[in-house]
């Protein structure tokens, strides 16, 4: 059996080359223009608002 965590994984990805690898496959530039906007929204930590310039966010939209 292995056990895996990959919760620091998300914390690490790399938004330009998601971005990149992404676009290679969808090819609307309206969706590809999306993404940095949803990857660079922030998340709420505590109340506040956290600016997120790494990584892809975790959870539901709210």
């Amino acid at each position: 059996m292995i056990d895996m965590d990959f919760e620091k994984y998300f914390d690490s990805v790399n938004q330009s080359k998601l971005i990149q690898v992404l676009s290679e496959t969808i090819k609307d530039g309206r969706v590809i223009g999306l993404i940095p906007k949803y990857l660079r929204a922030g998340v709420m930590e505590k109340g506040s608002l956290k600016e997120t310039t790494e990584g892809v966010p975790q959870g539901g939209l709210c």
